[in-house]
Parts: structure tokens; C-alpha cells; sequence
């Protein structure tokens, strides 16, 4: 199973965790859009403008000063589960 996780991250501190898991490969492309928007609308919320934003989804990351966000994938064993 994988999973996307929005990592945010305040003056070296994790302040934040979305994380949405990717349990059926058929729909892997609705949970990758459920994980952009919760990155979108964080960013959002901080003021970014939509075309940064975009820039951002792509790189799955932003940065601003002590400020950043990012798209995390990450693997679990189906056999622990």
C-alpha cells in the first residue's frame, strides 16, 4: 500500500500531517487528487497565489522563509497490516 502524506513544516517543526493511503491501485488517481487538493488548499490558506501553487503541486514542494509544505510518498508493508 502507499501513501501520500502533506507534510507541513514551521520553523523546523512539524506543525502538520495529511496523510491519505493508496489501498486499491485503480483508484490510486482520485486519492492523488484528494492529497493536491489538501496541499492546494493549505497553501491557499496561506496566501499563495494559484499559479505558484500549480508550480508547487508539480515539485511537490514550497518554501518561504521558515515555511514549507510537501508531498510525501511512502510505502507500508500489506503484510503488517
Amino acid at each position: 500500500m502507499s501513501v501520500i502524506n502533506v507534510v507541513e513544516v514551521e520553523n523546523n517543526r512539524v506543525v502538520g500531517i495529511s496523510s491519505f493511503a493508496i489501498i486499491d491501485p485503480q483508484e490510486d488517481g482520485i486519492v492523488i487528487q484528494e492529497a493536491e487538493s489538501c496541499f492546494a488548499e493549505t497553501l491557499r490558506q496561506k496566501g499563495v497565489s494559484e499559479d505558484v501553487i500549480e508550480e508547487a503541486i508539480e515539485d511537490e514542494f514550497y518554501q518561504m522563509d521558515f515555511y514549507s509544505l510537501s508531498l510525501v510518498w511512502s510505502s507500508i508493508n500489506n503484510a503488517l497490516l
